[in-house]
């Protein structure tokens, strides 16, 4: 990807329909995702992993019986096990999809990736109620109104060191919303 990462770890919470995905340079990375997920969503009552040799290991065991999490593992080779395969896949097939449809480089798939989970977390769905995951998680109902863009949209954005006679404004494009900088309107634009 445009960020040299190379693959990706997505949790997924059947209970909630909540998805959580970290970037990482290289597998050995996944348990930096499952600290991460810990930290900031909170832990699992039980997680079920494939037979990964980085799920299976000690740092996601002793993580796992540090936060009381039960490891659960599928039997190798049976993707139907478990569930949060398909919506892996689901989530996979959309960000292919958004990239085709929007005509951006293959290389954004990590941004254009977490930006289809931050849709799909604060979409409703029937089987919640017609909730969002984000208000099972959370508790309250979500904001939406920050998603106003589509991925790889042209837009411009406010450039407010830019020296007379340079423009303020400069053209960009929309890659996702940058949730943990700002307020709810900050937005990741590729220049």
């Amino acid at each position: 990807s445009i960020r040299n990462f190379g693959c990706v770890q997505i949790f997924y919470s059947v209970l909630h329909r909540f998805i959580f995905v970290r970037g990482m340079r290289k597998e050995s990375e996944s348990h930096g995702a499952y600290q991460d997920l810990v930290r900031e969503v909170g832990a699992p009552n039980v997680l079920l992993t494939d037979n990964a040799k980085t799920q299976i290991g000690k740092k996601w065991t002793k993580t796992s019986r540090k936060n009381a999490t039960r490891q659960i593992k599928t039997a190798p080779h049976n993707q139907n096990q478990n569930n949060a395969e398909r919506k892996i896949q689901d989530v996979k097939r959309r960000t292919i999809m958004t990239l085709r449809y929007g005509k951006a480089p293959l290389v954004f798939w990590c941004f254009c990736m977490m930006f289809i989970v931050d849709c799909l977390n604060h979409s409703a769905q029937k089987e919640l109620g017609y909730r969002t995951s984000m208000e099972k998680i959370h508790g309250h109902t979500p904001d939406i109104s920050m998603f106003r863009f589509h991925f790889w949209e042209p837009v411009w954005y406010y450039e407010p060191t830019a020296k007379y006679p340079k423009s303020n404004f400069l053209p960009g494009r929309f890659v996702g919303i940058a949730w943990d900088h700002g307020d709810a309107f900050t937005y990741k634009i590729w220049t």
